[in-house]
């Protein structure tokens, strides 16, 4: 929004102040949060990263059940299709329910419209590689390389897989997303 882009946001919130509070300062930086769900009795997600002295993460914690609590038809209710239709993008996220990410896809596929995935953790990662019906209508994701290895590894590509994060390795698990449907 802030860079002249008109986002609508669909997604849940716990009924709660951070719910609240991330309701409002989305909508004064210009979201659409009309579609955004306040759920009574589960927190709004949450994630705390512990970083070391390199920045890089050392331990998280994280409570995202009432992403996963969300049914499709919940989530696709109150004009979500039609927000969908004139969307330059649909973005899901790796803590929604299976059948919600698929949901999202068929409907955003129906639209031509481009899905970009983003993972969020290699056990999730994993969850939708394998889940069927999500990756074969992914335009976009953005893997770090575990995730993007247990993506390949739960598409039967193993033999993709090495430990040395090489470039050629890159270029063979990409290849091999590719090869199941991921367009870019």
């Amino acid at each position: 929004a802030l860079l002249g882009s008109l986002p609508a946001l669909v997604s849940a919130v716990g009924d709660d102040p951070t719910g609240r509070a991330l309701v409002a300062h989305s909508r004064a930086a210009g979201v659409d949060v009309s579609r955004v769900l306040s759920i009574s009795g589960i927190p709004t997600a949450r994630f705390i990263a512990v970083c070391g002295p390199d920045g890089d993460l050392s331990a998280s914690v994280a409570d995202m059940t009432v992403l996963g609590s969300v049914s499709p038809d919940a989530l696709l209710a109150g004009g979500t299709e039609d927000a969908i239709k004139v969307s330059k993008m649909a973005v899901i996220d790796g803590n929604l329910s299976m059948e919600t990410m698929r949901a999202v896809v068929r409907l955003a596929n129906a639209h031509h419209v481009p899905v970009f995935f983003e993972p969020t953790s290699v056990p999730k990662a994993a969850a939708a590689a394998s889940a069927g019906g999500i990756l074969s209508g992914v335009t976009f994701t953005s893997p770090n390389l575990a995730e993007l290895r247990a993506m390949v590894r739960a598409l039967g590509h193993g033999e993709e897989v090495e430990d040395g994060g090489s470039e050629e390795e890159v270029k063979r698990l990409v290849g091999a997303l590719i090869a199941e449907g991921v367009r870019t």
